[in-house]
């Protein structure tokens, strides 16, 4: 996961970066990070997945890494409806 290109999505309270990665038909992994991390604390991880044929998604909460911070208030809400 730590060479894959950069990837973005808009959504409605900013652009959030996300790393993907592994083999398309692959069963799909989401892995989040928790409170001040971002998706690069699963460059170990993710590898490892990813050999094992899964694909692999690791998103930058709203605010953490490459993902905008919204001015907005920071709840359990905002990142239920961002993922």
């Amino acid at each position: 996961m730590a060479q894959e290109p950069q990837q973005f999505v808009s959504l409605s309270h900013g652009r959030v970066h996300y790393r993907a990665a592994g083999p398309s038909d692959g069963p799909v992994v989401v892995l989040i990070h928790g409170f001040s991390f971002a998706s690069w604390c699963f460059n170990f991880l993710g590898p490892l997945l990813e050999d094992a044929g899964y694909r692999v998604f690791a998103p930058d909460l709203y605010g953490r890494g490459f993902s905008d911070r919204p001015d907005v208030r920071h709840d359990r809400g905002l990142y239920n409806q961002m993922l």
